[in-house]
């Protein structure tokens, strides 16, 4: 089919052609938003810290003039007194730091010439991925220690990176749902639970296989992004008839400067807008059938539609609003189709069944289950699981 050809297809149908177009914008798409998408390469053991808890580093050689320690902090916040010493006897306060946010490098000035390095944690609670020491050339400076303990701080050198910047440490919302992914891969007390467990359960998968780094914990929601380009295609195609259009509806979602920066940050908001733009694909589906079409094509749309209704709001409860949305488009119309053939037809009553089912009924189970697979979000021991799951939901 010649291109021209193609431009003047005035259906909604998704031709051979129409897929070559949506392969070859999302793979453009797709190459580009995984360039600097994060690093693979950042520490996976940590020193864990209570208060009091003492690590003691050495410096090789004769004693060092240490411009500044860099260090890699963990999935929860510590604060640190640094001491130094020249003789292993008498430790002098050289400097001081607390970590803002987790998994996250962090220097800080030292300029002191000493032998041997002593971090005392004065928080409940901290972890240390890794530590690097660095003279006043900003070269690194090689370190050991005696403390198999110790040790843990300094095993991953090749992982401190030349330069801290998003391309190895989080930020914006990373610092909430990249956390609380990771938490859930290693059984821990869930960090985040203001939203509900789908979005941080999808966002947990390459962490699992590629350890706590920028790209693993970003990786799913570009994966959406790159999703979105083609599901806005085919939303284009369905609302327009026309196979340019649909493409300029692409091309806008590919180059749209918001959707690239969001969908590349370690967050769930990729996977609540992709269910969307899906639900409210297969609604229009339902929407543009007409009344002699099989009943059986019409439910199914539905049953898609609230499905990825279902999805979206176990991700966010935002995904609530857009049901508001379908819902109002599906009455619409049947309320339409009622005045036009001045009767209720029995197909309706089925059909507002089968909404109850895909809309409400299948939604609550995805909901739930997305609790049942991480038991662990509920911070409250005390609260039974169905109470917290519901008074969650009411609070939040």
């Amino acid at each position: 089919m010649k291109l021209k050809k193609l431009f003047e297809d005035e259906t909604r149908n998704i031709t051979k052609n129409d897929w070559i177009l949506i392969g070859i914008i999302t793979i453009i798409y797709a190459i580009i938003s995984f360039i600097n998408l994060g690093s693979l390469k950042n520490p996976q053991t940590f020193a864990e810290f209570n208060e009091g808890t003492t690590i003691n580093i050495e410096i090789e050689g004769e004693s060092k003039y240490i411009q500044k320690i860099r260090h890699y902090s963990g999935h929860e916040e510590g604060t640190y007194r640094i001491f130094g010493s020249n003789d292993k006897k008498e430790y002098k306060e050289i400097a001081m730091f607390t970590d803002e946010y987790v998994f996250q490098w962090k220097d800080t000035p030292i300029n002191e010439e000493i032998k041997y390095l002593k971090i005392v944690c004065q928080s409940k609670k901290g972890f240390i991925g890794e530590i690097a020491l660095y003279d006043e050339k900003g070269e690194k400076i090689e370190v050991t220690t005696e403390e198999n303990k110790d040790k843990l701080v300094i095993d991953e050198q090749a992982s401190v990176p030349e330069e801290i910047s998003f391309m190895n440490s989080t930020y914006f919302d990373e610092i909430y749902f990249a956390r609380t992914a990771y938490e859930y891969i290693n059984g821990m007390q869930a960090y985040e639970w203001v939203h509900p467990p789908l979005g941080k359960l999808i966002q947990m998968i390459p962490i699992a296989c590629l350890g706590m780094n920028p790209f693993a914990y970003r990786m799913m929601g570009n994966l959406a992004g790159i999703l979105m380009v083609g599901v806005m295609y085919i939303l284009g195609k369905n609302l327009f008839k026309n196979s340019k259009y649909a493409l300029l509806a692409g091309a806008i979602m590919m180059f749209d400067n918001f959707h690239f920066a969001q969908t590349r940050m370690g967050t769930v908001d990729s996977f609540l807008v992709l269910f969307i733009m899906l639900s409210a694909l297969f609604m229009f589906k339902y929407l543009v059938l007409k009344k002699e079409d099989k009943l059986k094509q019409k439910v199914k749309w539905l049953a898609l539609s609230g499905i990825f209704f279902g999805l979206s709001v176990s991700v966010k409860w935002t995904g609530l609003y857009a049901g508001l949305g379908l819902c109002i488009l599906f009455f619409a119309k049947m309320i339409k189709d009622i005045i036009k053939n001045k009767k209720l037809d029995k197909e309706y009553l089925y059909i507002i069944a089968s909404c109850v089912l895909y809309f409400v009924l299948i939604p609550c189970a995805i909901y739930i289950l997305c609790y049942l697979l991480f038991p662990n979000v509920n911070p409250d021991r005390n609260r039974k699981f169905w109470r917290y799951i519901f008074t969650n939901t009411k609070n939040v």
